[in-house]
């Protein structure tokens, strides 16, 4: 899901690099079990772990509220699939 991100924030802004600043969140206590699912290539299981995304690091030039307005649109772009339950979850969280 984060490359089709980069790609609709790459298509609003005609801008090719696009560097996120935002954090992987777990809700899963268990250490051992995050540890074993984030070393999975294939068959993890996305309903633990949650990506928080801040801001468009990369659009320096354009002002906070612009690049939140950047973030939200391209998530609002995102294909429904990825927007489904059991998929990796991505939350934009706007100051």
């Amino acid at each position: 899901a984060l490359i089709y991100l980069k790609r609709e924030v790459q298509e609003i802004t005609g801008q090719g690099n696009v560097i996120f600043d935002g954090e992987v969140v777990s809700f899963d206590e268990d250490f051992q079990k995050q540890m074993t699912q984030v070393r999975r290539l294939e068959n993890m299981d996305p309903s633990i772990f949650e990506l928080r995304l801040f801001d468009i690091a990369s659009l320096t030039k354009e002002t906070q509220a612009r690049r939140e307005k950047i973030l939200k649109m391209a998530y609002d772009n995102l294909p429904k699939k990825f927007k489904r339950k059991n998929k990796p979850k991505i939350l934009i969280m706007l100051c």
